[in-house]
């Protein structure tokens, strides 16, 4: 009797340990289920693009989809409106997922674009983009500090191709640094920057300053020239040798961000996932070469990091919208 007395008394205590390990660890960790969605703020072929298949493909191999499809869904437009939509229509859902980028904080700004990433659920910030100006190969400018110089006698002698403003303030910020009057530069929008370096390789335009994945190909090519990258620091790859503008005398530098965002509402267990899964693609060797190849930088941040981030970014942006003539909340 006492013999099976202890055995009984074993066993309530395995059962009772087992109860305590079930309560401190959920029984059903959050892990995607069906495909997961990941809309595209622009079109085939751009950086954003780029990075949204190659971090499909790593996700794939690290086993953090859960065997499920990584579809990328392009839904260009000016501002990201449209790919907000999507996330808008699906609220809750946690296998819907879309950048979280700078150009959202500056078309907010703008007044273009009603949404703010408030009205979404920020994850993780994982890159960092440098901005690069651009001329043909046989420009009479070599270098940024000329450009500046004949800016500065007459601010509308340049004409500029751009796409997005990111990539305006970009320009503006160092040339305002560099004693320029930036509300008198010449500046023609285009649609994608494809169109704007084949309007300046037509002699259309005189530079285009643009992120660095789309001027890599013509710049290997030899077609164009990089006169000054936008990091505080010089880049590897295709643009080791192109020095930065303060390499150049000029004290600014800019970079836009890009992270990611869910749908209001999903369940913190998802938001979790997402955020880990960010961090662990920030230190995979594969995207670190695709950033070095790109001119990008890695840049986790985490949640709670990237809700002050881009308060902090609004904060400076504003006035160099305001000063644009660009609008300004």
């Amino acid at each position: 009797m006492n013999k099976l007395s202890r055995r009984q008394a074993l066993g309530l205590g395995l059962a009772f340990a087992g109860g305590l390990a079930q309560a401190q660890t959920p029984a059903h960790e959050w892990k995607p289920s069906t495909a997961v969605e990941f809309v595209v703020p622009s079109g085939p072929g751009g950086a954003a693009d780029q990075y949204a298949r190659a971090m499909g493909m790593i996700f794939e191999k690290m086993g953090l989809l859960g065997g499920q499809a990584w579809v990328p869904s392009n839904k260009p437009s000016g501002t990201g409106a449209v790919a907000l939509q999507v996330l808008q229509q699906k609220a809750g859902n946690p296998h819907v997922l879309t950048l979280l980028h700078t150009g959202i904080t500056l078309s907010n700004l703008t007044g273009e674009l009603k949404q703010t990433p408030s009205e979404f659920t920020p994850v993780a910030l994982f890159l960092r983009e440098t901005m690069a100006v651009t001329v043909r190969a046989d420009s009479r400018f070599g270098s940024g500090r000329e450009m500046v110089d004949a800016l500065r006698a007459d601010p509308t002698s340049v004409r500029f191709g751009y796409i997005g403003h990111h990539v305006l303030m970009s320009l503006a910020k160092p040339l305002k640094a560099a004693g320029v009057d930036i509300k008198k530069i010449t500046l023609v929008p285009y649609r994608s920057s494809a169109e704007a370096l084949t309007a300046m390789l037509g002699g259309h335009v005189d530079a285009v300053p643009g992120s660095t994945p789309n001027l890599v190909t013509m710049l290997s090519a030899g077609r164009v020239r990089a006169l000054a990258v936008t990091s505080p620091e010089r880049l590897g790859g295709s643009f080791a040798n192109v020095p930065t503008w303060r390499e150049q005398g000029v004290d600014a530098s800019f970079n836009s961000v890009y992270g990611v965002m869910l749908p209001k509402g999903v369940p913190p267990e998802a938001v979790r996932y997402w955020e880990h899964a960010f961090q662990q693609l920030s230190s995979n060797p594969e995207w670190l070469a695709l950033l070095e190849r790109n001119g990008a930088k890695p840049f986790f941040q985490n949640q709670r990091q990237t809700n002050t981030y881009f308060a902090k970014e609004r904060e400076d942006l504003a006035p160099l919208v305001r000063e644009l003539g660009l609008g300004g909340n």
